[in-house]
This record gives C-alpha cells, sequence and structure tokens, in this order.
C-alpha cells in the first residue's frame, strides 16, 4: 500500500485503468451491450513540484507551461485509419502511455475537437499564445478550485461560430494553474 500524498506508480496507473476497464465491463453486461458501446479516450495529469506525470490513450493530448514555454506532454495518438483512435475499452491491453516531465506552472488536457486549433501537427508543437490567453484569467481567479464564470465563458468561447466552424467534434478543454 502506497503512503497517503505519495506519487503514483506506473504499476498504480496500470492498476486504476484496469479497474476503470472491469468497471465499464460490469455496466456494459448488466445493460447487456459490448464494452466498445462505452468507448472512452483518457487523459490524466499529475502536476507537482518536482514532476509532471501524464496517462494518456488515445487522441486529445496535454499540455504544459514550464519556464514560460508552452510544449506538448502527451501528444494524440490516432489509430489506423483517418479519425480513428485508440480507446480505454479496446482489447486486452489498451495503449496506455504513460510519461514524465520537468514540473510545470500550467497545465491543460483537452479532447480532439480542438487540436486542430491549437497545435501544429506538421512541426508538432503547442500554438502557445492560445493557452495563454485562457491560463491567465485561470492565474488571477481568486477561486480554488472550479471557477463556474470562468468556466461559463470558456463554454460559450468553446460554442461560438467561429469555433464551430472549424470543428464538429466534442469540445473540452481543462486548464490549471499553480499558484
Amino acid at each position: 500500500m502506497r503512503s497517503l500524498g505519495a506519487w503514483p506508480t506506473d504499476d498504480d496507473l496500470w492498476n486504476w485503468l484496469d479497474e476503470t476497464r472491469d468497471a465499464i465491463g460490469a455496466v456494459a453486461a448488466r445493460r447487456e451491450v459490448e464494452r466498445r458501446q462505452f468507448a472512452s479516450t483518457l487523459i490524466a495529469c499529475f502536476a507537482g513540484p518536482k514532476e509532471t506525470l501524464v496517462a494518456h490513450v488515445g487522441d486529445g493530448a496535454c499540455v504544459t507551461r514550464a519556464d514560460g514555454a508552452w510544449s506538448a506532454a502527451s501528444w494524440p495518438e490516432s489509430g489506423e485509419y483517418a479519425s480513428t483512435t485508440y480507446f480505454v475499452t479496446d482489447g486486452e491491453a489498451p495503449r496506455l502511455r504513460i510519461t514524465r516531465h520537468a514540473p510545470a506552472d500550467a497545465v491543460a488536457l483537452f479532447t480532439d475537437g480542438i487540436e486542430r486549433l491549437v497545435l501544429d501537427f506538421a512541426q508538432q508543437t503547442v500554438h502557445g499564445p492560445f493557452f495563454e490567453r485562457f491560463i491567465k484569467p485561470v492565474e488571477a481567479s481568486a477561486v480554488r478550485g472550479r471557477d463556474g464564470s470562468l468556466s461559463s465563458a470558456l463554454h460559450d468561447y468553446l460554442g461560438c461560430a467561429a469555433v464551430n466552424e472549424r470543428t464538429d467534434d466534442d469540445k473540452s478543454l481543462i486548464l490549471a494553474a499553480r499558484r
């Protein structure tokens, strides 16, 4: 057993993923459907003062800011065909990627719906100004945890016509900053 506050090990991450898959399988069995009906990608980020740890299955991405520069901590992974990816519910062993990075002072996790807006796939780089624009209010917020007014403003932006013209996929974005 790990001590309270201990950083997750790779084995912990694999065990949590196995437990998640078991829970999904149990729900699928109760509903008498295939487990793949609950297909989902996964991006988890643990950002501490000594390290940033990312666990990732599928598309979407995690980007971090350290020393003022944004970079990809985990890049989207596409499937065999265009517009496909890998899921937590796939096969016997899902394609879990675990990466460890230097400490970050800000992180952003997002779904595939905004990948093309914020990532340069040709250069495999992050469009830092996009994230800087949205992390500044998070850093300035007096609210610890979820800030309802910031979440509402982000929701409105992600649902605006200019964004919807560029993507029709799901658009989720989670931002966090160390203060």
